[in-house]
């Protein structure tokens, strides 16, 4: 019997137990041995063989016995999530409060509000929000606090915030992470979203070379500056930094 969405539950369970018991024969194993075996009694054998429902843990391990466990990749595929999407559907879950960590040289750009205590961990990282942009369709989660490491995964927050409107955030130069900004026209809507779900707009005001020690020139910002938002990655030779420029637009905070 073919299984689908059209099978009754009955009849899917009373399939299986006959398609395992079909392996146990032709395995040449009596039940008796395979209970013994997967330390499974008897009668929970043969009442899965003749139809009805057993636990799951039991039937885990009649499968690890028959060496057939491995079927399950294909019974219930793993999906690759990109975590963005797990980003999403945590963020309408509790979050815990938590501190980013900073060096001396990042707090003097700290934020004074909540900003940085609110972030979601996915697979032992911390992420802060995400960025987008709508023109290249790019959608990224940021984390908390950037690393080498971390990095390879996402982007990741590199100093300051958005609500002091000098949040500068780095990411490596991968195609679908930030290499595509470096060719981005000025006007360019940029948006940056945090673990609250508040949007933030910017629009990208120019691009600029910077050295891999001036590290004061990307993350400081001057009288004379009038960015909110860094993005930046190494340029196509890895010898220098491109620093995207943004500033935010009036459109509401929401």
């Amino acid at each position: 019997m073919e299984i689908s969405n059209t099978i009754p539950d009955y009849l899917i369970i009373k399939e299986l137990g006959q398609r395992l018991q079909q392996i146990r024969v032709a395995k040449g194993m009596t039940q008796k041995k395979l209970s013994e075996n997967a330390g499974v009694s008897l009668s929970t054998l043969t009442r899965f063989e003749s139809g009805k429902s057993i636990q799951i843990d039991s039937l885990i391990s009649l499968m690890r016995t028959l060496d057939i466990l491995s079927e399950l990749n294909i019974f219930i595929p793993q999906q690759d999530i990109h975590p963005m999407e797990i980003l999403r559907e945590k963020n309408r879950k509790p979050r815990k409060r938590a501190s980013v960590k900073r060096t001396e040289q990042e707090n003097a750009l700290a934020d004074t509000d909540d900003f940085g205590k609110e972030i979601i961990s996915i697979d032992g990282n911390d992420y802060i929000g995400w960025i987008s942009i709508p023109s290249i369709s790019l959608e990224l989660p940021v984390m908390a606090q950037w690393s080498e490491e971390g990095l390879k995964t996402a982007p990741g927050r590199y100093a300051g915030s958005p609500s002091e409107d000098n949040l500068v955030i780095a990411g490596h130069n991968y195609r679908r992470h930030f290499s595509p900004i470096k060719w981005l026209e000025p006007g360019t809507e940029v948006c940056f979203t945090d673990a609250e779900e508040r949007v933030r707009y910017y629009e990208i005001e120019e691009t600029e070379e910077l050295l891999p020690d001036q590290v004061e020139a990307m993350i400081t910002k001057t009288e004379k500056d009038t960015w909110d938002l860094t993005l930046f990655t190494c340029t196509t030779s890895g010898q220098a930094r491109c620093a995207v420029r943004c500033r935010r637009i009036d459109k509401k905070i929401r």
